[in-house]
């Protein structure tokens, strides 16, 4: 065969590779959409809560405020109204949000008011002081124009009782709506996202953005939906051609009756074009590993890649400012400006923690969405495209063995393998990162794992880089996957590595943390029980505020262009928090950086089940039967002519009818069932059982690309049977293959779930 002939031949076989695999990621992206539409419901509904809640504090305000102010105005009967006419005022000025305060008394009159007026004013015929004096107790109203100061208010009404308990009338204040408008559009909304928030009857008092006017009546279809008081999902085309998915919640005041409603919208394309995005930078990285093996086969290379009033005012004057941790300082104990006071400081705490929170929820909101879209796609095309790989890298291998040392197509049959591993590689770190892996854990000692790469780490870091290790005595075991513990502490010790160009010192360190230890700290985050912790402190350059909360995101480096793919770290979190475990950082620029990884340490009946090391002879072949039952048609072949080279008869079959037909008509002894987990008519696991009671001695080697998403309903992690992820060179199959063979039979093997104790 000729030199042109070969090349043509490359070229073809990393065509047939490539074509496929972009159609695959194209019907991903497709389902990914539709998939994202789904995780959209509950994004308007976390965000309708969101609003909500803000809305909820501002009636709580005026509640606390009212009740303080009633207070007053029964200790001061009979009224002066000069005196009532400054006190309310001054009390106006300190608070923010409201724009009028009123006495009236038990017929609707107003006695005075923060605004002065010159005519009487009687609000007999409002729904708050209706309310307010039906009830007994603080009541909200309706949308109004306020009839001393003409200001769009939404009003709310508190009762006032005498030293005997008698009725004496209420006190009103007026929440601006302007105040209300702005507090709305503190919230961070997507593109083309709506937010309204409508009084008891459906008037409009808050929108974003805001081309209505407060006060007009909120026209939609969604109205209906929401004056039934019940929260909910709908979903309508507005009058602006957009088509949004609208959550909507009652803001539920005394008696528990709604006096808001809110509703968010959120438009429909949001999600499908967030999976748009990811799949094109998805797209773009599978794509220039493509072209990289294609201008290989053609000899040419590319590669890619946020005094008591004075106090009061000046406390007031901060916290509408922006200053969340503004306070009076004053004491309850001060009569009714202590009582004021005291009620505005909580208010304000309030206000501060509840920011804090909803950053805290919008970030994890925000990291949640990236996370779920990535997941989605990486497992949607894991199975075939590492199909494709595992055909690749074999096939390639044996081209290579094919040609002699010298042959002048051997560096390009090289070159191709590395871009196949290296799309091996980038799959692994996709699935790591989205935590889709499929994890085999074992009962596992940190401190030997650290001992065990120490002398990998040393030549990795270099020797300007001094490594220390310190591995605690006693140091409980976990349950975790021995190759992607490897893998952390590699990814974290090259990353140290990087952060210090001229040198310094890396120090390692395993110890066990009590359930009660102090350094918890009450973090939620981290899981119960005992934990072993791996902690990694390097000299380097460290990290400044803003690159710390990113530095877990996928695709993010601060290397230079050509130095890194941005997913060490992001494969680091994926491979902890999949292995119920959490990871924290800590560094200032200058000072050097430590990232400590909390895994739960192992149950001590896990240890105790926990077998020995095998002693597996690795890369020797044997003699035995093997039946292989894969659909894809390369991977069948490339597998049969591994296992063949090693001396093993090969059984095959393309779908489950053929390998019981194999089973039932043979004589001969058959020893393994090698089978992929995902086969027309049935699935690998049913298939094994099945031919088990066939075959009671029959050992089983399951293989899949799929996805520990994908696996979780087939019990293969958890069946007590080996497995093979795919891709998978000939070396690798033909060494699993003798493992399996030359271990205990299935019904002797500890069954460890991953993350779990044994199944019993």
């Amino acid at each position: 065969m000729g030199l042109a002939s070969l090349r043509f031949r490359l070229l073809v076989l990393v065509m047939v590779a490539v074509l496929p695999s972009i159609g695959l990621l194209l019907a991903a992206a497709r389902e990914g959409e539709r998939r994202a539409e789904v995780a959209l419901r509950g994004d308007a509904e976390r965000l309708a809560q969101l609003v909500s809640e803000d809305q909820k504090r501002s009636v709580e305000s005026a509640e606390g405020l009212l009740t303080g102010v009633s207070r007053m105005a029964a200790l001061a009967h009979p009224i002066d109204p000069v005196r009532c006419q400054r006190t309310l005022a001054d009390i106006r000025a300190q608070i923010p949000g409201f724009n009028n305060l009123s006495l009236v008394d038990e017929g609707g009159n107003v006695m005075c008011a923060a605004t002065p007026f010159s005519s009487p004013i009687s609000i007999a015929h409002r729904a708050h002081f209706r309310n307010a004096i039906g009830s007994g107790a603080f009541a909200a109203g309706e949308y109004l124009l306020a009839q001393i100061n003409s200001r769009p208010s939404y009003y709310f009404a508190a009762p006032v009782f005498g030293p005997d308990r008698r009725l004496q009338g209420v006190v009103t204040a007026g929440l601006d709506l302007g105040a209300m408008q702005r507090r709305l559009e503190g919230h961070a909304l997507p593109a083309e996202a709506v937010a309204v928030v409508t009084d008891a009857t459906g008037r409009v008092l808050a929108r974003q953005p805001a081309p209505v006017r407060a006060g007009e009546r909120f026209e939609s279809p969604l109205l209906a939906a929401m004056l039934r008081g019940a929260s909910g999902l709908t979903r309508q085309r507005d009058g602006d051609g957009v088509e949004r998915l609208y959550a909507h919640r009652p803001v539920r005041g005394p008696g528990d009756r709604p006096v808001m409603f809110v509703a968010v919208g959120l438009p429909t394309e949001l999600a499908r074009a967030q999976v748009r995005g990811i799949f094109l930078h998805t797209m773009a990285g599978f794509g220039g590993v493509a072209l990289l093996a294609i201008a290989v086969a053609l000899a040419m290379g590319e590669r890619l890649l946020a005094a008591p009033l004075d106090r009061i005012i000046g406390a007031a004057r901060r916290l509408s400012g922006g200053d969340l941790s503004a306070r009076t300082g004053l004491s309850r104990r001060r009569g009714e400006i202590g009582e004021l006071a005291a009620t505005f400081d909580e208010m304000a705490s309030s206000l501060e923690a509840d920011a804090a929170a909803r950053r805290r929820l919008e970030e994890q909101f925000r990291h949640a969405q990236k996370m779920e879209a990535l997941g989605q796609l990486a497992g949607g095309v894991a199975h075939d495209f590492n199909n494709l790989l595992t055909a690749i890298l074999s096939f390639g291998r044996f081209v290579r063995a094919d040609l002699g040392e010298g042959h002048p197509s051997r560096p390009d049959v090289e070159e191709i393998l590395a871009s196949a591993e290296r799309a091996a590689t980038l799959t692994r770190q996709l699935l790591a990162f989205s935590r889709r892996q499929v994890l085999e854990p074992r009962v596992l000692d940190l401190g030997e794992s650290v001992r065990g790469v120490e002398k990998m780490l040393r030549r990795l870091i270099g020797e300007d880089v001094q490594l220390e290790t310190r591995i605690a005595p006693g140091t409980g075991p976990v349950l975790a996957d021995p190759g992607h513990v490897e893998q952390v502490i590699l990814n974290l010790a090259l990353n140290a590595r990087d952060a210090m160009p001229g040198g310094g010192r890396l120090i390692l360190e395993v110890a066990e943390v009590p359930a009660g230890a102090p350094e918890r700290g009450g973090d939620p985050e981290l899981p119960p029980g005992p934990l072993v912790r791996l902690t990694l402190t390097d000299t380097g350059v460290g990290m400044d505020e803003a690159t710390l909360p990113r530095i877990f995101e996928p695709f993010f480096t601060t290397k230079p262009a050509g130095k890194g793919t941005g997913l060490g770290l992001s494969t680091v979190y994926g491979i902890v928090v999949q292995s119920g475990g959490a990871i924290r950082v800590r560094s200032a620029p200058g000072q050097g950086s430590t990232f400590t990884v909390y895994l739960p340490r192992a149950p001590e009946h896990a240890a105790a089940a926990a077998a020995p090391a095998g002693t597996a002879r690795r890369g020797r072949g044997g003699t035995e039967t093997v039946l292989l039952v894969e659909d894809d048609a390369s991977v069948r072949a490339l597998a049969r002519r591994a296992l063949a080279q090693a001396g093993y008869q090969v059984l095959e079959a393309s779908r489950p009818s053929e390998a019981r037909a194999l089973v039932r008509r043979g004589a001969a002894p058959l020893h393994l069932l090698l089978t992929d987990v995902i086969l027309p008519e049935t699935n690998g696991p049913a298939l094994a059982r099945e031919l088990l009671e066939l075959r009671p001695g029959l050992r089983v080697l399951y293989t899949s690309g799929y996805t520990a998403g994908h696996l979780a309903g087939d019990d293969v992690t958890a069946s007590g049977h080996a497995f093979l992820p795919k891709p998978f060179t000939p070396e690798l199959l033909v060494e699993r293959v003798r493992e399996v063979l030359d271990g205990p039979p299935p019904a002797q093997r500890t069954q460890l779930h991953p993350l779990a104790g044994p199944i019993s």
